[in-house]
């Protein structure tokens, strides 16, 4: 008997070996990391790179640590969870937050906790045509373009406000300040200004009803807030249009044509810190840098080719907080300012993540 309880407790020992082993071994993540010799850069050399392509996710298993040997044995199957159809996005602390419209639902992608989830609340608070996202402490804020109204929920996905359908509207870009809601109105070619903890709307612009004004919208989808200025894409007239937050117009950025600096089919746009203008164009493939007196800079991305490069791309997003997570995969010899995101709605890679270089 005492050799058979030895037998049985050498045996467990070896199980719990193996596991611990298995487990240290599998604590990476699944990506598997780009050379950086051969990493595209913008523009190419001999030219100075401003921006490199670092890696893309298209599903949790880029960002979840993959089983060991033991842990799929008694676990099961690691689930793959896609990214289906990418759409707006944006990022908040250390998680990035993706609208996925083949299910209605925001993909959660937790940098720090390597975790990948769906939200998609039931019931009364269900999206069903989610456009516009953004996020900061007090919720997660969507403008749903099909129930036409501005929904607002907690992190559990409990519907906390809900408000705008009184504007007969059609809601589809979104940002937020401290204190308030700016979000894109297709339907009535209007920016409209909600206060964030009320509801109540403030102010709406540009107060043109015919295309008579520089200010006018005409097939407005997105929009960005910042250092007072509010930047918002005309797809119907293919320009960036800047507002003061007083509903002001101040200038535009881009005319229609298919030359370096001009628009065929604008869509995401985001601004840094040094007040550039990013703005994805989805006829062209590719992103333009405009500095803050309009004048461009550069591009970057292109027709989807491999890695690095876009398939119809829509939704652009800014972090600066996030840079260790893909450090692995900067080339040693660059140092980022900050990190870019852009989703693809089409092809195998469906967020790209590119570094600007200081």
């Amino acid at each position: 008997m005492g050799g058979i309880f030895l037998w049985v407790e050498m045996k467990f020992k070896y199980i719990i070996y193996f596991l611990i082993v298995g487990t240290l071994i599998s604590c990476s993540s699944n990506v598997t990391k780009t050379d950086n010799k051969y990493t595209p850069v913008f523009p190419p050399e001999p030219d100075k790179p401003r921006i490199q392509f670092l890696t893309s996710i298209s599903n949790s298993m880029n960002i979840t640590e993959k089983y060991s040997y033991w842990e799929e044995l008694f676990l099961g199957e690691q689930k793959q969870l896609p990214i289906n159809k990418p759409f707006n996005l944006c990022v908040f602390q250390n998680k990035i937050y993706v609208l996925d419209l083949r299910i209605n639902s925001i993909d959660i992608i937790d940098l720090k906790n390597k975790s990948f989830s769906y939200f998609a609340p039931t019931g009364l608070g269900a999206m069903q045509n989610p456009m516009g996202i953004a996020v900061d402490n007090s919720g997660i804020y969507i403008a749903d373009g099909k129930r036409n109204e501005i929904m607002v929920y907690d992190t559990t996905g409990k519907m906390l406000a809900n408000f705008g359908k009184d504007l007969n509207g059609r809601f589809i870009g979104l940002n937020i300040d401290e204190t308030k809601i700016y979000t894109i109105d297709i339907k009535n070619r209007k920016v409209h200004i909600f206060d964030k903890f009320l509801g109540e709307i403030i102010t709406s612009f540009p107060n043109y009803e015919t295309g008579d004004s520089a200010s006018y919208l005409y097939q407005p989808t997105h929009i960005k807030v910042k250092n007072d200025l509010i930047y918002v894409t005309d797809v119907g007239i293919d320009q960036i249009k800047i507002y003061n937050t007083s509903g002001e117009f101040v200038r535009s950025v881009g005319v229609i044509g298919n030359s370096f600096g001009q628009f065929t089919r604008p869509k995401g746009i985001e601004v840094d810190n040094d007040e550039n203008l990013l703005a994805i164009d989805a006829a062209f493939e590719n992103v333009q840098i405009f500095n803050k007196e309009g004048k461009v800079l550069m591009a970057f991305g292109g027709p989807y080719t491999g890695p690095g490069f876009m398939y119809l791309p829509f939704g652009i997003a800014i972090d600066y907080d996030n840079i260790d997570y893909f450090k692995d995969y900067i080339n040693p010899a660059y140092k980022i300012k900050y990190l870019i995101y852009v989703t693809n709605q089409f092809g195998p890679d469906k967020v790209n993540v590119y570094g600007f270089i200081d």
